[in-house]
């Protein structure tokens, strides 16, 4: 395994981690489909790393995201700052899923583009 696709291997695993234990831990009641909802950029990730073996891709993808729900898990378990925290777990997959993976995909591939047309 190369070590782009170790860290998209990663950055993988530590979403699925951070959201199994919010959901099942943190939260107070467990659901399936929010679950899923709050994996959504974790599994376009994975189809991108592993349908179309893009690791740089996945990894882009996956750059914000990952920070974005750090931040969140911070604003909503650790110190909320108001009743209305918990409202961040249901935007934040959407904002993922509209603006952050496709541009850090993007983002990516330019890069892995870009290094491939430096190594010619």
């Amino acid at each position: 395994m190369k070590p782009i696709e170790r860290v998209a291997t990663s950055l993988i695993a530590f979403g699925v981690v951070l959201h199994t234990y919010e959901h099942a831990v943190e939260a107070e009641w467990f659901s399936v489909v929010f679950w899923l909802w709050s994996l959504s950029p974790y599994i376009v990730a994975t189809i991108i790393l592993v349908r179309f073996r893009h690791a740089h891709a996945a990894t882009g993808a996956l750059a914000v995201p990952v920070l974005l729900d750090l931040m969140t898990f911070v604003s909503v378990f650790v110190s909320p700052q108001g009743s209305t925290a918990g409202l961040a777990m249901l935007f934040t997959p959407l904002w993922d899923l509209l603006v952050f993976v496709p541009l850090g995909a993007a983002v990516g591939r330019w890069v892995r583009n870009r290094s491939n047309a430096d190594a010619l």
